[in-house]
């Protein structure tokens, strides 16, 4: 059930990134190089200005949100949810690079990135499974997309300037981080049902006002999204 309610928080941002590749595609073959790396920068900037907050805010309001959406016989769930919620935003960020990259032609470093991850998920899951049981399989999953990205990245910072990037996503990182916070710091006060809700407004409002204070998010972002492929 943890490995579930993850995996679905993070389709948001697949549907969002994967019409991408025709984009990328044609400005490829076209050579506009300049264009290619200014999507990828501010796509990967936008999904992430919308699933960062949703894994840090669920992450951190886990226990409450499990007990009162499945209930208490499910409070287990809530650890490995967190952990792989935040691990799952990881690798939620690497969407728009691969989808640069196969729009440039590069497909053998998704392949190798996703055989990797496999090989590592299975050979985990076979040691220790068996031996810590459901946070065996959280390691093996988390450490899964971790050597996944870290090859990916590794790829990518070849092909663009990942520095500008790193920037603009600190400032999505740290009104993600204080709307947690806050989240928690309401549901602490106010339990049940009411205090998770009041949590997660508190935190949108918080997260809402953070990204306009640090200018994570800009008018010119939509124009550059909006650029035509030859």
């Amino acid at each position: 059930m943890a490995f579930g309610i993850a995996e679905k928080a993070m389709r948001l941002p697949q549907s969002l990134y994967g019409i991408l590749t025709p984009t990328f595609s044609n400005l490829s073959a076209a050579r506009d190089g300049a264009t290619v790396e200014l999507l990828f920068q501010t796509a990967t900037r936008l999904v992430g200005i919308i699933i960062i907050p949703i894994g840090l805010i669920a992450a951190i309001v886990a226990q409450p949100l499990v007990q009162i959406v499945y209930g208490p016989a499910y409070a287990a769930a809530a650890g490995p949810f967190a952990v792989l919620i935040l691990f799952n935003v990881v690798g939620a960020m690497t969407g728009v690079a691969v989808m640069a990259l196969y729009g440039m032609g590069e497909q053998r470093v998704v392949l190798m990135k996703d055989a990797a991850g496999a090989a590592v998920n299975l050979l985990l899951n076979l040691t220790l499974t068996s031996a810590w049981g459901l946070w065996g399989a959280v390691v093996a999953n988390s450490a899964a997309q971790l050597v996944s990205c870290i090859i990916l990245w590794c790829q990518v910072s070849r092909k663009f300037d990942l520095m500008p990037l790193s920037g603009m996503l600190l400032r999505v990182l740290v009104p993600s981080v204080v709307a947690a916070a806050a989240a928690r710091l309401l549901v602490n006060i106010v339990p049940g049902a009411v205090g998770l809700v009041s949590g997660l407004l508190l935190a949108g409002a918080v997260y809402g006002g953070g990204v306009l204070l640090t200018g994570a998010l800009g008018r010119q972002d939509w124009r550059a999204l909006a650029v035509k492929s030859v």
